[in-house]
C-alpha cells in the first residue's frame, strides 16, 4: 500500500504512530473488545504527546483528528482510564525496536530467549480502512508530490487544511 515516496512523505514519529493506531484498530473489536484498561506502548515519544491533544505539526494533528473521530477508539474512552499510553524505549523495547527496523532474526532469537513465541498478525479491515483514509488527506498528498519533487517531506499547509477533511467514519459527538 505504501510506495517509497509515500513513506518517504512521512517522518518517523508519524509512522510510528500510525502503526500504534493501526494495531490498536485491529486488535480493538476482538482482543481487546471486552478488556477493562489496555495499556499502548511505543517508543516515539511523540505519540503519547499527541495521544493527549497535544500534537504540535501539521501532520500530526491531522493524524490525531482521523483517529479521535473514529467511533472504534471513541469506544474505548469510556470509562475514563480505559485507554492509555506511555512511552517505552531504550532496553525494554528491545523487541519493538527490532520489529520496527525489520530485523527479524534478531527478533527471533531474542523471542526465543525469553520465552516467548512469534506471530504475524495481518491488519484488520477498520485498519486498513484508516490507512487509506490517512493517505488520502490532502496534507498527506502535498508532502508526497515535495517528496517526488525532490525537495524532501515537511510541507506546510494552511492550519485549517490539514484537519477540515472528515473521515468517512465520522458520527456525531456522544451525549
Amino acid at each position: 500500500r505504501l510506495s517509497q515516496d509515500m513513506l518517504n512523505a512521512f517522518d518517523t514519529p508519524h509512522l510510528e504512530f500510525i502503526q500504534l493506531v493501526m494495531m490498536f484498530l485491529t486488535h480493538a473489536e476482538g482482543r481487546l473488545q471486552h478488556a477493562q484498561c489496555v495499556l499502548l506502548e511505543c517508543d516515539a515519544l511523540a505519540t503519547p504527546v499527541t495521544l493527549v491533544k497535544r500534537a504540535r505539526t501539521p501532520l500530526m494533528r491531522a493524524l490525531l483528528g482521523a483517529l479521535l473521530a473514529h467511533p472504534v477508539y471513541r469506544r474505548f474512552l469510556q470509562p475514563a482510564g480505559r485507554l492509555q499510553v506511555r512511552q517505552r524505549r531504550g532496553l525494554a523495547n528491545g523487541r519493538g525496536d527490532a520489529a520496527s527496523r525489520n530485523q527479524l532474526d534478531r527478533l527471533c532469537r531474542l523471542s526465543e530467549q525469553l520465552g516467548l513465541g512469534m506471530q504475524r498478525i495481518e491488519y484488520s479491515e477498520t485498519a486498513l480502512r484508516f490507512l487509506d483514509y490517512v493517505l488520502a488527506l490532502p496534507i498527506f498528498q502535498a508532502r508526497v508530490a515535495t517528496a517526488r519533487a525532490g525537495r524532501g517531506p515537511g510541507v506546510v499547509t494552511p492550519p485549517g487544511r490539514a484537519t477540515s477533511h472528515r473521515p468517512a467514519w465520522s458520527e456525531p459527538a456522544p451525549p
